[in-house]
């Protein structure tokens, strides 16, 4: 469907769209990759974009930490052994940031046991930029500290079987976990980004033909699977060419708040 012309879009519509036009120039200069929930609204990401410029452009003196901005936190006397408990204390805390000028954007894939975790553990020492005035207040994302949505893991895997059919760029290593299981052993990511080099110089050329995303399960220790459907065609070093079509999974571990693959297997490839 064509795009609306822009005397056409409404004021939220137009607050909408220079947010992404924001978002992409902060990425464009500073070479990242803003992930903005298409849920949150466009005044509460406008203000997001607005912190996360402050926080680049300040001088590290005048950072603080979530803690010392805060002050004592409203919080019971053990952590709570339920989610109705939880959320209760979940409410008290967003409330006593608000006061602070803080708002926090909790995330829908976390329980209310998990928001409470996040927001007296996870969140606490991170660094922004206070607040200026007192009608300004600071946004914060959850899924700008902790990438761990399932749409994080469909991406992460997704970026890893992207990057490792593109022969013609080195292998990111950042996307493979500290430790990865490759066959009975347990080696190193330095040792892991080898194994995935030499089966890389197997071919001269892939070329991808479907990726389907399937089901997401957790092993018995914890541990996240993903499984999906895959489809390529990949060209050897002697001009032969194969078609791979079937499932596959992949081993995720949820490392310095993103996603890293640290073992699995798909046709024509295992670690």
């Amino acid at each position: 469907m064509p795009s609306k012309p822009h005397d056409d879009l409404s004021p939220q519509e137009d607050r909408a769209a220079d947010n992404e036009i924001r978002a992409a120039l902060f990425d464009a200069e500073h070479g990242s990759h803003t992930f903005i929930s298409p849920d949150m609204p466009p005044e509460l990401r406008e203000q997001f974009l607005k912190n996360v410029l402050a926080f680049e452009n300040a001088p590290e003196a005048e950072k603080k930490t979530i803690r010392e901005l805060a002050g004592e936190l409203p919080l019971p006397d053990a952590f709570p052994a339920t989610d109705t408990e939880a959320e209760i204390h979940v409410r008290n805390v967003m409330n006593h940031l608000e006061s602070k000028q803080i708002i926090v954007l909790l995330p829908d894939h976390r329980n209310a046991r998990g928001q409470y975790h996040f927001l007296t553990h996870e969140l606490l020492d991170q660094r922004i930029v206070p607040p200026a005035a007192p009608n300004q207040y600071v946004t914060i994302d959850y899924d700008a500290i902790i990438q761990d949505s399932p749409q994080f893991l469909v991406d992460t895997c997704e970026a890893f079987l992207i990057r490792l059919f593109t022969l013609d760029e080195p292998f990111p290593a950042e996307l493979l976990a500290p430790q990865v299981r490759l066959g009975s052993e347990v080696v190193s990511t330095e040792r892991a980004r080898q194994h995935v080099d030499e089966w890389r110089a197997r071919w001269t050329n892939i070329v991808p033909q479907s990726f389907a995303p399937g089901d997401i399960r957790r092993g018995p220790k914890g541990a996240l699977y993903f499984f999906f459907g895959v489809a390529y065609d990949a060209t050897a070093t002697d001009g032969t060419t194969e078609n791979f079509e079937d499932g596959g999974v992949l081993q995720v571990l949820l490392h310095e708040g993103s996603f890293r693959i640290e073992g699995g297997t798909f046709p024509g490839f295992e670690f």
